[in-house]
């Protein structure tokens, strides 16, 4: 007696295979999430510093550590837009809209991003 009909078991690995297509991420999704994980985890750390006093709070600090306390959320809107310029590019891949220029832009942008929130870090204090 079996358990399942085979059926059974070619729906369940049709399903698995259409849930697998749909979650394959490309170039574009990784360095977009790459970009806001880097945002994210340097505004905490930003914050953390200003709460535990290593960063002064006041005019006193780093101007860098300081425009990224007040603003440092307002930097999101920058993957956002990445993404919509490499969809674009995507889609055209023409002149200034490559997909290679698109992607290099990104890994240049989550770079800056990481040496931005890493110098205010790291010399953010007095």
């Amino acid at each position: 007696m079996l358990l399942f009909h085979p059926e059974e078991f070619c729906f369940v690995l049709s399903c698995r295979r259409e849930a697998a297509r749909r979650m394959d991420m490309g170039p574009t999704s990784v360095i977009a999430i790459t970009q806001f994980v880097f945002i994210a985890l340097g505004t905490m750390a930003v914050m953390v510093l200003v709460n535990a006093g290593a960063i002064p709070a006041s005019g006193q600090g780093q101007p860098l550590a300081l425009f990224l306390k007040h603003y440092g959320l307002w930097l999101m809107v920058l993957p956002v837009l990445w993404a919509l310029y490499a969809n674009v590019a995507g889609r055209v891949n023409k002149g200034p809209l490559l997909l290679n220029l698109a992607h290099g832009i990104g890994c240049v942008l989550a770079g800056a991003l990481l040496l931005v929130y890493a110098a205010a870090i790291l010399f953010g204090g007095n």
